[in-house]
């Protein structure tokens, strides 16, 4: 018998996979989240053709269309997204709030996964207690990262650039008017 085909070199290889592959999916789970915030807050404040899209530059892996949003994702190195929709009001608080949405949801799911870990600690398998403390750290990244107010240049998935959602609600703040 091949010595490669042996139980602990499958197992092995098993695990070099999962260790490659596992945070790219903690990472697709916390833009998923974070851009949710936006699609549900921007669904409080009236807006219509909710789209949300995580994943850039790749191949859809899944489309679902559902009475109050349409969703995409794309198996691509970049995991980031966008939710894009129609809002008729567009005064700065709706917009505001709509931006805000990613932040709060990334924080909120971070803050529930250490009351998770801190409740039930002792109950958790080690694989569990490391997954949830994976998710703590990608959901607060995506906060932290996502508040501080940022331009970043122009690349092949953003030729425009792109701003944060710290950068987007500074501007909107400097704003005079209510429009």
């Amino acid at each position: 018998m091949d010595p490669f085909f042996q139980p602990e070199y499958l197992s092995g290889f098993f695990l070099l996979i999962a260790f490659l592959w596992i945070p790219r999916i903690f990472y697709l789970l916390a833009s998923l989240i974070h851009e949710m915030g936006h699609a549900f807050l921007a669904k409080i404040v009236g807006a219509e053709n909710i789209e949300v899209q995580v994943g850039y530059g790749g191949k859809l892996l899944l489309k679902l269309s559902l009475n109050l949003l349409k969703f995409k994702l794309f198996n691509a190195k970049d995991c980031h997204g966008t939710t894009s929709y129609k809002l008729e009001d567009t005064k700065k608080k709706a917009l505001i709030l709509v931006t805000l949405g990613g932040p709060l949801f990334s924080l909120c799911f971070s803050m529930l996964t250490i009351y998770l870990l801190h409740s039930f600690y002792e109950n958790l398998g080690f694989g569990f207690q490391i997954g949830l403390i994976i998710v703590f750290i990608t959901n607060a990244k995506f906060f932290i990262l996502s508040a501080i107010p940022k331009v970043y240049p122009a690349n092949k998935n953003f030729p425009c650039g792109w701003k944060t959602d710290g950068q987007i609600i500074h501007e909107l703040l400097k704003k005079k008017n209510d429009h």
